[in-house]
């Protein structure tokens, strides 16, 4: 999440330029901005920015938990799960399905 806020940050602050963050941090570091050709940021946009793009990447994961949490079984191991209920007259497919229904309510 922070490096998405960084990187978003500086690509729509300085759409035109060459950079590259050399730090996987849990804050932002500008020690470890480096712009190419001698460019000079103005690092307090760059702060005001992140701060803005941090908050809406944060809003936008919380208000999307439930979709995450919902997620089924991929298609093939749905169809898997169906072949072999079919076979050995088990109900595999039927089950991981109620229980991602019932572990998360429609809201």
């Amino acid at each position: 999440m922070i490096t998405k806020a960084i990187y978003e940050t500086i690509t729509e602050l300085y759409p035109n330029e060459k950079w590259r963050y050399s730090a996987e941090t849990e804050t932002l570091d500008l020690s470890n901005l480096k712009f190419e050709n001698g460019f000079v940021p103005d690092e307090a946009k760059i702060k005001e920015k992140y701060d803005v793009k941090l908050a809406e990447i944060e809003a936008d994961v919380i208000a999307t938990q439930y979709q995450r949490d919902r997620r089924y079984p991929s298609v093939g191991d749905q169809l898997d799960m169906q072949y072999h209920d079919e076979l050995d007259g088990t109900t595999t497919w039927k089950d991981a399905i109620a229980k991602v229904k019932s572990d998360n309510p429609k809201e």
